[in-house]
């Protein structure tokens, strides 16, 4: 964001931090009782282990950097985490080849298109991944 590199590095340093809290807890996960007392509150959910799972997050265990309280006020004004961003641009794109191949009748996008370089990028991404 060029306006505002400490808001975009601010942004970027708490998508960051979530991630951590959600990788921790997929690594663990295994560790958990399937019995464990779960109770829910304004649609989060609390485990007897700290274990909280917020709509739109994921499953993590809070900490000191990244408390709950934090998350919840990101959640209450629309703060996008990076898998909701990363889905709702590879949605635009797939949009755009779609658009391609109605214009074109393929999608083989050269690697040097000019009219729209992005989708040029991002098809080669996708070829590749």
């Amino acid at each position: 964001y060029a306006k505002d590199q400490k808001l975009a590095y601010w942004v970027i340093r708490q998508r960051n931090e979530l991630n951590k809290l959600c990788k921790a807890y997929d690594e663990s996960r295994s560790q958990f009782p399937e019995d464990e007392e779960v109770t829910e509150v304004e649609g989060i959910l609390y485990s007897s282990s700290g274990l909280v799972t917020v709509p739109d997050v994921g499953s993590l265990f809070p900490t000191k950097r990244m408390s709950l309280d934090r998350i919840k006020r990101l959640v209450s004004i629309g703060f996008e985490w990076s898998g909701q961003i990363y889905e709702k641009r590879w949605n635009d794109m797939y949009e755009r080849i779609c658009r391609y191949k109605r214009e074109h009748g393929h999608c083989h996008v050269p690697r040097q298109y000019a009219k729209d370089q992005k989708l040029a990028s991002w098809v080669q991404l996708q070829r590749y991944e």
